[in-house]
């Protein structure tokens, strides 16, 4: 029996994505910017931070915007796989990623990492807000 591929996932660079997360971000309205680390910047600040307002809906009353939360972004290529400790240089840099990620969520914030428009829509729990990012059941 012959195995046939999933639709392949395009392979985008970090860049690539970073352009496409900031693309939606901007046509979301969701206020951000792109941190430039620098040589005597903190390390582990994710790639894009910003500022999310939340829209819920409770009953009887419409929708309800909850906010300001702040989010924080770190943009990975689409291919990216967390890395093993035997490369030590790039499995620094990701614990120290996951710890500016658990600080941001420790204060009530978002944070997370992408590898797509996807990952960010899923990221923010707002997939019925932006049901048209992703097919229904996949």
């Amino acid at each position: 029996m012959k195995a046939y591929p999933i639709t392949p996932v395009p392979k985008q660079t970090e860049a690539e994505v970073t352009k496409s997360i900031r693309s939606f971000l901007h046509r979301a309205n969701i206020w951000h910017f792109k941190h430039w680390s620098g040589r005597f910047s903190r390390h582990g600040i994710s790639d894009i931070l910003g500022i999310y307002r939340k829209q819920n809906c409770c009953p009887g009353c419409g929708a309800v915007t909850i906010g300001p939360i702040p989010i924080a972004i770190e943009v990975k290529k689409s291919s990216w796989r967390p890395p093993t400790a035997t490369n030590r240089k790039a499995f620094k840099a990701h614990c120290e990623q996951v710890a500016f990620i658990n600080e941001i969520r420790e204060n009530r914030g978002i944070a997370f990492f992408a590898r797509s428009v996807d990952d960010v829509v899923d990221g923010l729990g707002a997939r019925d807000r932006f049901s048209g990012s992703k097919k229904e059941g996949k």
